[in-house]
């Protein structure tokens, strides 16, 4: 504790055999509120619960008050797991506490109301909620804001509403349903915190029992766009008074545009019930929007959301057919973690997928049941995680575990027999590719031997800096070029193979995550195809945590050109599906002179002695066009026709004059083409 006098100092051992926490002391200064500023060190009310203070990784590490900028303060230091000391022998019911809270390191620290409720700074200080009540597990909210450095935290407990405010800021509301509890101080995964000026007071403004939210068809927020918008909303008062209250929204774009001025409406709740209204809004046209939320009584604001989701679009027709060739984006979900704000971008994110011609979706630990449904509606199949919502028949696999280190394919070939005695679907496991086929234990090849499995998948980040691209491999790292890592991939086994790929990144020039170029994406896209993959996966549809990726977390707005770039590709391999997951190696001798170029023979494997025969070209340059040609031994393969698949356009066909038939290309940065030819093998006529 460099540069801090301590008061009082209490360290849990290894070894806590007493309870009861020789700290803290609630003063009460007036009817039914209490302080402490921890300033007389007499802390004597502390404890940790009965049902763990013989955990040892429930007991906090460090519990002790010290001077911190020259006043005294609580200092707490969690174990691993979740820690909570509280106020012993009372309860509160109804009550704000407020408190001025740093947190310095660690995961989680904050305060923990009515036992099982806690309101913390998590590892990047964002503000967070979670809880240990069953049916409540996970995030339940996560600002967007980071707080540093000293802020007074105020939480409110008014019957089953939660409100927490930051600096006199309204953060978020929760329904966390009527009750009594304890409060205290909460710690996870050796957070760090300090604590000072704690006031709890038993004395709520009505006001605080109220609460606005909006009550749509469906628990989303959804509407076609050749209807007008009705907006509805339920008020409800859970004081002992009738209040009088005005509510009033406006509909914007996500950058602030005003789509529909605000509107505003009176509403009376008389005690201990409700009220209802509703806005029409009229006709918006199609697209994402967000609602301003905003209700007032006696000039007090208390609800105010601006975030609220709306989608107008076209609803999915509900026809669902399972993808042939997969072309998904992982979903990262970071905003509300209520069923309307999860439901209603689900929605969105399920339209946008569909019109970028996407046709599945890694799922999230967000994910229910009812987003499946959302996202079959619009035809998008699901790829679950660790078994999740496998049983769903839109589900078409599951991701089991996440880049796993040799010494966890044990436990791994275990979770999978598990599961393969629940499921038919594929199993499978992503795996770090960029060390494809060097021979190290963590090689894909390697794991690949030892689980078996019937579909196998990883992940080749090798754009890692702007220089390398596809062009250049980084061999001051020993990987090999994406070319030579799929042709592996495809070589080393009959199973088929997902390919997962970046759409991660931060900069453009020699970035550790260089993110892809548009151009980048697609050569990436037509390399996967031309060595055979059975389906592409990207990280990540939404940026998320710092990292851009297709869209925005919460406008879902393109970041780049990259999203339209997959999605000219996906278009691709939708429309072909079914020939270029019957492609394989063979079936002619082709030569492209140009170092940038691949240039695969392909065979349609449905026809017999591959007398379908095909020419994948992709320009692995994402800066430069190219023109080069394929040239083909006149003496040994007679060709006369030579058409792109994608676009459906004839190429030229010529006699050089060195023996061999030649057929110009012309291809941009990044592009691919599939040649469908009539090569035929002179030497088969004879």
């Amino acid at each position: 504790m460099r540069g801090k006098a301590k008061i009082i100092v209490t360290v849990f051992a290894v070894a806590m055999l007493i309870p009861s926490v020789a700290l803290a002391t609630l003063r009460k200064v007036e009817k039914e509120v209490f302080v402490e500023d921890f300033e007389e060190g007499t802390l004597n009310q502390l404890a940790v619960d009965e049902k763990e203070e013989n955990q040892e990784l429930r007991v906090p590490e460090t519990l002790e008050t010290v001077k911190d900028g020259g006043k005294a303060a609580l200092h707490l230091i969690g174990r691993a797991l979740h820690n909570r000391v509280y106020y012993r022998d009372r309860k509160f019911e109804d009550f704000s506490l407020e408190v001025r809270l740093k947190k310095t390191s660690g995961n989680y620290a904050g305060v923990v109301v009515r036992d099982h409720w806690r309101v913390y700074l998590q590892m990047r200080n964002y503000l967070s909620l979670n809880c240990d009540l069953k049916g409540f597990e996970g995030e339940l909210f996560k600002s967007r804001e980071t707080f540093d450095g000293y802020h007074t935290l105020r939480v409110v407990c008014a019957g089953p509403l939660l409100h927490v405010y930051v600096d006199g800021q309204h953060m978020f509301d929760y329904d966390i349903g009527a009750g009594q509890g304890r409060v205290g101080f909460y710690s996870h995964g050796r957070g760090e915190a300090y604590y000072d000026d704690l006031r709890i007071d038993t004395h709520v403004d009505p006001v605080e029992y109220l609460a606005v939210e909006p009550r749509p068809a469906g628990n989303c927020l959804v509407f076609p766009p050749d209807k007008d918008v009705n907006l509805q909303f339920k008020l409800s008062n859970y004081s002992g008074l009738e209040q009088r209250v005005s509510i009033a929204v406006s509909v914007k774009t996500w950058d602030g545009a005003v789509v529909k001025q605000q509107m505003s409406q009176q509403v009376s709740a008389a005690a201990n019930e409700g009220g209802a209204t509703e806005f029409d809004i009229g006709r918006i046209p199609a697209g994402f929007y967000r609602t301003d939320l905003q209700a007032s009584c006696a000039a007090k604001q208390f609800c105010k959301i601006d975030d609220l989701p709306m989608a107008v679009q076209e609803l999915g027709s509900g026809e669902f057919k399972a993808p042939v060739i997969p072309v998904a984006a992982y979903y990262k979900y970071f905003n509300k973690k209520t069923p309307l704000y999860q439901n209603t971008y689900a929605h969105a994110a399920a339209r946008s997928l569909k019109d970028h011609h996407f046709n599945a979706v890694v799922a999230d630990p967000s994910f229910s049941r009812e987003a499946v449904d959302i996202f079959k509606s619009y035809g998008i199949a699901t790829i679950s995680r660790s078994g999740a919502l496998v049983d769903h028949p839109a589900v078409i696999a599951t991701l089991v575990s996440d880049e796993p280190k040799p010494e966890e394919i044990e436990k791994l070939k275990q979770d999978y027999q598990k599961l393969y005695e629940t499921t038919d679907k594929p199993i499978t496991t992503c795996l770090v590719g960029e060390g494809m086929g060097l021979g190290a234990e963590g090689d894909p090849l390697w794991i690949w031997r030892q689980l078996d499995p019937e579909l196998r998948c990883f992940r080749w980040y090798g754009v890692k800096k702007s220089f390398y691209g596809l062009l250049h491999d980084p061999k001051y790292k020993g990987w090999l070029p994406l070319s030579s890592v799929l042709r592996i991939a495809e070589a080393s086994s009959t199973t088929p193979y997902w390919f997962v790929a970046p759409a991660l990144g931060k900069t453009d020039h020699e970035a550790y995550y260089h993110k892809p170029t548009p151009a980048e994406t697609r050569g990436i896209m037509h390399l996967a195809m031309a060595y055979g993959a059975d389906g592409i996966l990207f990280w990540a549809f939404q940026s998320h945590r710092g990292w851009p990726c297709f869209v925005d977390q919460q406008s879902l707005q393109p970041i780049d050109g990259n999203y339209a770039a997959a999605a000219k590709v996906a278009a691709q391999i939708k429309a072909h599906a079914d020939l270029l997951a019957a492609l394989r190696l063979g079936g002619m001798d082709v030569r492209c002179p140009s170092p940038v170029v691949d240039a695969r023979p392909l065979h349609d494997s449905r026809v017999a002695d591959r007398r379908r025969k095909f020419v994948y070209v992709v320009n692995k340059d994402a800066r430069n066009p190219v023109s080069t040609r394929l040239l083909l031994w006149a003496e040994r393969w007679a060709v006369s026709s030579v058409r792109d698949v994608y676009s459906g356009r004839k190429l030229d066909v010529n006699r050089d004059n060195e023996g061999y038939t030649a057929v110009p290309l012309a291809l941009a940065p990044g592009e691919g083409q599939l040649l469908a030819t009539d090569v035929a093998d002179l030497n088969e006529k004879k």
